[in-house]
This record gives C-alpha cells, structure tokens and sequence, in this order.
C-alpha cells in the first residue's frame, strides 16, 4: 500500500513538473522519479521491515520536499515557458577560449587527483587492483592544506568554465567535439584514479542540465536525447567496468562476468542508499550528530576562521548494509534531528533549492549554472544530500563573481550588469504582437 501510494506521488509530481517547466528534464522529476527506482531496485535486498520503513519516509520526506519546491516557485515567479526567449547571445570567440580553458583545467585537476592518491596509495597500480582499500586511505587522509586549497580553486574554475562546453556544442564551435571527447575523457579517468564513481555521473549530470536549460523548447530536447543518449550511455558503462575492474568483483566471485557486474554495480549504486536508509531507521540506538551532516558548509567555513571544529565529508558507516556510508538525502535529515528532522529538514532545503531554481535564466550563465547545480542535487537525492558539500555552494556563488567580470566581453546586446533591457525588449515585442492583433481584429470588425 505505501509503496503505490509513492507510485501515485511520483506519477503526480511528474506530470505537473512537465506540464509546470515544459521540459522533462527538470528537478522535480528526477527527484522523485530517481528516488522510485531506488525503491524499485531494493525490493527484495532487504527485510520487509527495513523496506516499509524507507519508502513510509520516503514518501513523507518527498511530499514535504517537493511542496516546499514549488511553494519557492511559485512565489518568487519561477515557472518555465514553453519556447524559450532571450535576445542575448554569447560571444562565440570568448566562450572557445574558456573551453579550452576548462580542458586545461581538468588536466592541472586529474594532475593533483593522482598526486593526492599517491601520498596515501602504496603504488599507481593498487588503485585499480585494490581500490576499496586505497580509497579509504584517500578520503580520511589528512589533507596539505595548499593542496586542498588549490583542489578547491580548481574544481570551481572547473564547473563554472564546464558550463561553456555544451554552449560550444549547441552553437557548433570550432573542434568543439574533440575537445569535449578530451575533457570527458580526462574526467572519466580522473574518477576512476580517485576512486569515486559518482565525480564522473555528476559531471555528465551537469552537462547535460546546462545543454538542456539552454534549448528553446521540448522538441529541441529530444533531438538531444536520440543524438547524444547513446554517448553518455557508453561512458557510464566504461566506468562501471572500471569500478568491477577495481574492486575485482569477478575474483571475488561476487559476479559471473563483466556484463553481470555492470547491471549489479549500477543497481547497488540506486539502491544500497534506500535500503542504508531502512536500516539506519530501524537501529536500536543512534547518535544524532545535531546539524554537523546538513549544516556542514556553514560549520566548515567558520572552522576556516577559528570557529569550531572542521567536520569529515565522510559520514561514519552505522549499518551492516554493505558497509554503505549514504542513506539518500532523508538519511542525513535524520542522522542530524531523527524524524522531526526528515520533516522540517525537508521543507527547509525544497524551499531554498526552489528559491535558486530559475528555468528563465535570460542565458545569464550564473543563472544556468546554478539551476543545473540544483538539477544535480536533486538528481542525487536517493544517493545523498549533495549540496551539503560545501564546493557546490561555493560553486554558485563563484559563478555570479565570474559572470559580472566577464560579462561586457561574454555578452552580446545586453547590459553587463543586468538583463532589465532585455525584459524591456521581449516586452515591446508582446505589445507589438498585441497591437498588431488588434489592428487585424478592427479590420474584420
């Protein structure tokens, strides 16, 4: 009963996402179509008591969550057009030049990924022979703090220059394709080297948001789909390969083949959170961590100035789900305030994720690379509460920096600091088309 009852929301939900932003692509319905399959993919991996209990809150958390969205939406006026306006275009010279700025970028960040490994793994080769071991070292090592300092910098001139790939790709840069075979590439690998399966799907995540967000209408997405689907399929399946490779699963005998591996991976990643979660909710004890998983950003930046203590981004590991570490975003709701947490929590992070969300973005790249920041987040949200890794947040704000310097060379027929002339442009073009309509309507009058 409860889990048809999360069947309905999500058919609900999806319907009115589409029918709200005109595109399928949004993040409402990854949200909670992502969440569904999890639950799906868990059926059976878990006793019956630990499932009820995920998909009971689950359902309650994902109401909450999402109302809370489109309240934020609502009211601050975010709704999506069906053929996407925006008079402003994108210097096509300035924006070549920041992609091959990204692709140096990934180079100098695959760079001290393998650096950082190394200070941790006993050679190059046990990264991919015995990863799961070396992978723990890397993540609670104690980091250089140059290092990490330059990691950080890196990964956000990484993510705001990322945004001008799929706008190379769209408006048919030159040698955009092989650049971005390179920069997939090089991320590819560096996830591998880093042991994080996740790094490369939030980047393909990412790209794809951004190359959506910028389509006129539902028709140009689906071209996308049919002409780059295939790609990214491929890829997913490279690093799934990978990681089986890695964790030597067929030595292991926990699969029969590679093919095997590929489909056990890919449903242990969807849904080894949900049921973490089931078990996490079932523990006899828990001690909650008060606000240090949710509230993170905000205690790690003011440990950056002397106030308190810096938290792990690795959580501990409470349950015996196969040593998992990620309870989907509700589980850190309710690891910091139980269940008054999953509730309050939800409606807190749907509201401030739907008061960043806005799909007429006017091609204003601080706008573009935030809504797909939030598409990512909730995309993730079976896996983990993304956007209490502070690097995303710092992201958008390092975006709006970047975007108000580069603006006067970035933009074509636009104010460098505001688009007020283009809403006055699309609004003498509506009361041109309504005058016209009129004189028409008087002559047949």
């Amino acid at each position: 009963m409860i889990f048809l009852t999360l069947l309905l929301l999500t058919i609900m939900f999806s319907i009115f996402s589409v029918a709200f932003y005109h595109r399928i692509w949004n993040p409402i319905l990854l949200f909670v179509v992502m969440l569904l399959i999890g639950v799906i993919l868990s059926i059976g991996e878990c006793s019956s008591k630990n499932f009820q209990a995920a998909v009971f809150w689950i359902v309650i958390g994902e109401m909450f969550f999402v109302i809370a969205f489109i309240c934020a939406q609502i009211i601050f006026k975010r709704r999506g057009t069906v053929n996407l306006f925006c008079p402003v275009a994108f210097n096509l010279k300035i924006v070549n030049m920041l992609v091959n700025l990204n692709l140096i970028v990934s180079i100098l960040a695959l760079f001290v990924g393998i650096y950082s490994v190394m200070q941790v793994a006993p050679n190059f080769i046990s990264i991919f022979t015995n990863s799961t071991y070396v992978r723990e070292l890397y993540l609670r090592r104690s980091g250089n703090t140059i290092i990490t300092i330059i990691g950080i910098f890196l990964s956000l001139n990484f993510f705001v220059t990322f945004c001008f790939v799929p706008i190379a790709l769209q408006y048919h840069v030159k040698k955009i394709v092989p650049k971005l075979t390179m920069i997939l590439l090089i991320r590819l690998f560096n996830s591998i080297v880093t042991m994080s399966k996740e790094a490369f799907i939030i980047d393909a995540i990412y790209f794809v948001s951004v190359y959506i967000l910028l389509l006129k209408d539902k028709k140009e997405e689906y071209k996308f789909y049919r002409k780059y689907g295939t790609v990214f399929g491929i890829l997913v399946i490279v690093l799934l390969i990978v990681i089986s490779f890695q964790r030597n699963y067929i030595g292991q005998r926990k699969y029969s083949g590679y093919g095997n591996a590929v489909l056990g991976t890919l449903r242990e990643y969807i849904s080894i959170p949900i049921e973490a979660f089931g078990a996490l909710l079932n523990l006899n004890s828990i001690e909650y961590t008060k606000g240090n998983l949710c509230f993170r950003p905000i205690i790690n930046i003011l440990s950056y100035i002397g106030i308190g203590e810096h938290v792990s981004i690795i959580q501990d590991v409470v349950t015996d789900v196969t040593s998992s570490n990620v309870y989907t975003l509700f589980g850190n709701m309710y690891r910091d305030f139980s269940y008054v947490g999953i509730v309050g929590l939800s409606i807190l992070f749907g509201f401030f994720l739907g008061t960043i969300y806005k799909s007429n973005h006017k091609n204003r790249i601080s706008r573009i690379i935030a809504d797909s920041i939030v598409i990512m987040v909730m995309f993730f949200g079976y896996y983990d509460l993304i956007i209490i890794q502070t690097v995303y947040l710092l992201v958008i704000v390092y975006a709006v920096i970047f975007d108000k310097i580069i603006a006067a060379k970035l933009y074509v027929n636009c104010d460098s600091f505001s688009f007020r002339k283009n809403s006055i442009i699309e609004q003498n073009i509506k009361n041109e088309e309504v005058k016209t309509f009129e004189t028409y309507s008087s002559k047949f009058n």
